[in-house]
């Protein structure tokens, strides 16, 4: 979902984001819906190509801590 995310914000599709890793739409689509997980270099080339660092990428979800 954060690949989502970070994707639409940078104005990118699926479909160029594919294009620039070297992967197919639907393997996009599953690894933003989580049915996948990427390889490290796939997380490489998606962090390049959306400008971003890795650890933006593998940043799921805030913790939040109770008092």
């Amino acid at each position: 979902q954060r690949l989502s995310e970070i994707r639409q914000k940078k104005g990118m599709s699926q479909r160029q984001l594919a294009l620039a890793v070297g992967k197919s739409q639907p393997q996009i689509c599953l690894w933003e819906h989580g049915e996948t997980r990427m390889y490290v270099d796939d997380l490489l080339r998606c962090a390049e190509a959306l400008q971003v660092s890795v650890n933006v990428l593998v940043i799921l979800n805030e913790i939040h801590y109770e008092s």
